[in-house]
């Protein structure tokens, strides 16, 4: 009996994940180390969240504009499936002036 509320909550909470990586959402890359290939995203809610570069083909840069989708962890929000945007002429979308 007591495995199978804990398999219950388990698969309750793998569905929430679900719903919550179901929407892209559009941040600022705040801050990204090459090294680790991981840096944080801000949104327009000021909210923190980490991400983690997978993609070797991918590279992140500070400022860069992003879509990704979100997950609930135990250690708070992670941004999953990461990417830059890019603009009509196919040049990566930046807030920097460089």
């Amino acid at each position: 009996m007591k495995s199978y509320k804990g398999t219950s909550i388990n698969v309750h909470l793998i569905i929430k994940q679900k719903q919550l990586s179901i929407m892209l959402r559009t941040g600022i890359v705040v801050s990204y180390s090459h090294v680790k290939c991981s840096g944080i995203i801000v949104d327009c809610n000021n909210q923190e969240i980490a991400f983690v570069n997978k993609n070797a083909d991918q590279i992140f840069s500070r400022h860069d504009i992003v879509r990704y989708r979100i997950m609930q962890t135990e250690t708070g929000l992670q941004a999953i499936n990461t990417a830059v945007v890019f603009d009509l002429n196919g040049k990566s979308v930046s807030l920097s002036l460089v």
